[in-house]
This record gives C-alpha cells, structure tokens and sequence, in this order.
C-alpha cells in the first residue's frame, strides 16, 4: 500500500529535516538571512519574460509558505513496504539437575529485544509502525514519535 506522511511534509516546511540545511548555489547556509547572501531560490522558475529567476527568498518563507500550501501532497506519498527486525530473544533454560533441590520444576533465563533494526523502509525518518493515525485512519503518518528499541530481561520459573 502507500502512505501519505503528514510528518514530512511539515518536517520539512519547519525545517526539521536535514535537506532544509545546507549551502544555497551562492555557497551560503540556507537558513541565513536574504541580506546576508543566506536564503532560497527557485531555481527551476522564471520571471514573466521569460529570464532565469534570481530572486532570493528567506528559508522560512519557501519551505513554510511553499510547502504548507501550495507543493502536492503526492511528494508526500510513499510506498508503505518495509522489512523490519522487530523483536528477538535469546534464552536458556537451566537443566533439572541443577535445579533439583529447589522447588522449581523449571527455570528459563532470556534477554528479549525489540524494535531493533528497519533492515528496509521507504520513508525517511520514520519506524513504519509507529503513529498516532492508527485505527481507522490507515494510510496517514501524523505525529509520530521517534520510536524506541528496548532490551529486557525475562525469568520464568515453573513450580
């Protein structure tokens, strides 16, 4: 299926994300100020006349007015597949003998992990499973937060 991300498309107008930062083609950062050289430019548009545009626009303009209104929401829609290692555990179960004179029948000791490893996703900077849009509102990323991998501990004894 396709997933359309709510939390890129204003990652990006905000400036959250590592590609609204950088050097503009004059060589200065893109988030300096129109008058320091800093800023954005649409290098793709042109004046009515027909020349090459060369006008300068703050950061915050382009990526909060460009991108909040007037981009298609398409750039924000992406393949939903993903390959992820979500949980692993490794335990140990003690042999009976050593476990004879106590009153357990059984004793298994494991390190259990989770959320370990996206080995494929085709979103950037989201855990395909994690979102505040779920139950009926399938197909939308919005308000993500970042995920967790955690590692735990289990012990399980039988009597």
């Amino acid at each position: 299926g396709s997933l359309y991300s709510v939390d890129m498309k204003y990652g990006r107008a905000t400036g959250l994300f590592a590609e609204t930062a950088g050097l503009n083609p004059k060589g200065k950062p893109l988030r300096d100020d129109v008058s320091t050289g800093g800023g954005m430019i649409y290098s793709d548009a042109v004046y009515a006349n027909g020349t090459p545009n060369t006008t300068y626009i703050s950061c915050s303009d382009y990526y909060s007015g460009f991108l909040y209104d007037y981009l298609p929401t398409k750039e924000y829609v992406y393949d939903a597949s993903y390959v992820k290692l979500r949980e692993i555990s490794f335990g140990y179960s003690l042999p009976t003998k050593l476990i004879s004179k106590t009153p357990f029948s059984k004793v298994n000791i494991s390190i259990v992990g989770r959320n370990l490893w996206i080995i494929h996703k085709n979103i950037p900077y989201y855990d395909p499973e994690y979102s505040l849009s779920a139950g009926n509102i399938q197909g939308v990323a919005d308000g993500a937060y970042p995920a967790t991998r955690t590692l735990g501990f289990n012990l399980s004894i039988g009597f």
